[in-house]
């Protein structure tokens, strides 16, 4: 399960700026991907249609770079996660 890898990630990793970035770009590649899969929608060329798709709280994940800041915390992963899945 992505989430489980993810956590282990979070677990054994440095909590640091750069794996923050590195977790967030993952995460955004995930969304994209989800976005295609499920609504045929890409979010470079349709922004309106793929913000719509992901609802306020994934929009914001994926253009607020302060979101990347809470990542290391596994709450805030679930919850993104929960985020994803409901794509």
């Amino acid at each position: 399960c992505i989430r489980d890898r993810l956590r282990s990630g979070l677990a054994h990793g440095q909590s640091d700026q750069f794996s923050a970035e590195r977790l967030h770009g993952s995460l955004v590649e995930i969304i994209d991907d989800q976005l295609m899969a499920a609504h045929q929608i890409d979010r470079t060329s349709d922004p309106d249609a793929a913000a719509t798709a992901m609802g306020s709280e994934l929009a914001r994940f994926v253009d607020d770079p302060a979101a990347r800041v809470s990542l290391p915390g596994t709450r805030e992963l679930d919850r993104i996660l929960a985020e994803i899945e409901r794509l």
